[in-house]
């Protein structure tokens, strides 16, 4: 299985790499932060302590959501809505990580879930 994790370079992010490394049937195909992260072209695997994976972080959500089968987001509120909207436009499967949505965001989760995978 491809993941894409977003919020790569964060606490979560960097431990879902680590371990999807040490699992053979899982390749880390995508790793997202936002623009502004200062860890953007640095080698996700590097980052998370496990010697270089090949795979760059990135800002670039559709490329992510394109070369893999699920995103696992642990980001922000705002970018989770975000990463699912594309995720559903795409018909990929993603698990929401991130915590503080909004009543709103809620429910829009319930309503963009019954479009993906």
């Amino acid at each position: 299985m491809k993941i894409a994790v977003s919020g790569s370079a964060g606490r979560m992010g960097r431990r879902i790499i680590a371990l999807a490394s040490d699992n053979p049937s899982i390749e880390v195909a995508a790793a997202l932060e936002v623009k502004s992260n200062p860890l953007i072209g640095q080698d996700a695997g590097a980052v998370a302590g496990v010697g270089n994976l090949g795979v760059s972080i990135s800002d670039d959500v559709d490329e992510a959501i394109a070369t893999s089968d699920v995103l696992i987001d642990f980001s922000s509120p705002e970018a989770t809505i975000e990463h699912l909207r594309a995720v559903c436009k795409a018909g990929k499967a993603m698990v929401i990580g991130t915590t503080g949505l909004s009543e709103a965001q809620k429910e829009e989760v319930v309503e963009l879930s019954q479009k993906t995978k």
